[in-house]
């Protein structure tokens, strides 16, 4: 599963970059692809724990 979601973030990063030449460094591109993809990886994975631990400090 994370695989398929990191491999279409990373894909759109490298694609929108060839479409609009965001970067003239392809390396650069794909280095931000893989960026974003571990950070949206990172922020899925702690988003139950971050939930539930606002979900105590209501109750």
């Amino acid at each position: 599963m994370w695989h398929l979601l990191q491999s279409i973030v990373i894909f759109g990063v490298i694609a929108s970059n060839i479409h609009w030449r965001w970067t003239p460094n392809g390396y650069l591109a794909a280095m931000i692809g893989a960026g974003l993809a571990w950070l949206l990886t990172q922020i899925v994975n702690e988003l139950p724990q971050t939930l539930k631990g606002l979900r105590r400090r209501r109750s």
